[in-house]
């Protein structure tokens, strides 16, 4: 689970980075020195040897803090705009029901309201479904 680029403000008093939101890598018996990480080809940065034998959570962790890390954060990243979105779409059906029922198209409103609801929480589960990622450990130029 991430939210975005400035998602760690959201965790001052909830330890979502640190205790709820893992994806582990621990690779043990490397040499010692810096190695690049990989995810479907996007680098998400530099650990070292040692680091890597502990064990690092790849959860958040991207080579450009503007963009997402691999795969797995991305699709996060996109789901969490849909939600938004959906957000926004309850509260203009909120202002309809509120405000709207005079309206001649009052029901094919509401209708199509529901309708697109439908169809952003269909894609947000097609858009989260776990899909196979080749992760890339290499020796990082000196």
């Amino acid at each position: 689970m991430n939210l975005g680029v400035l998602s760690g403000l959201n965790w001052r008093f909830i330890p979502v980075p640190d205790e709820l939101n893992q994806y582990r890598l621990t690779i043990a018996g490397l040499r010692e020195g810096k190695y690049e990480i990989t995810a479907c080809g996007r680098k998400i940065g530099t650990e070292s040897a040692a680091t890597l034998a502990k064990g690092v959570n790849m959860a958040s962790m991207t080579a450009n803090g503007w963009e997402p890390g691999g795969l797995w954060n991305a699709q996060s990243d996109a789901v969490k705009e849909l939600v938004d979105a959906r957000d926004k779409l309850q509260a203009g059906a909120v202002v309809r029901e509120k405000f709207l029922t005079p309206h001649p198209e009052a029901a094919a409103l509401a209708a199509g309201s529901e309708a697109l609801d439908s169809g952003l929480t269909d894609y947000m589960r097609q858009l989260a479904r776990p899909v196979p990622m080749r992760i890339e450990v290499r020796k990082a130029a000196e």
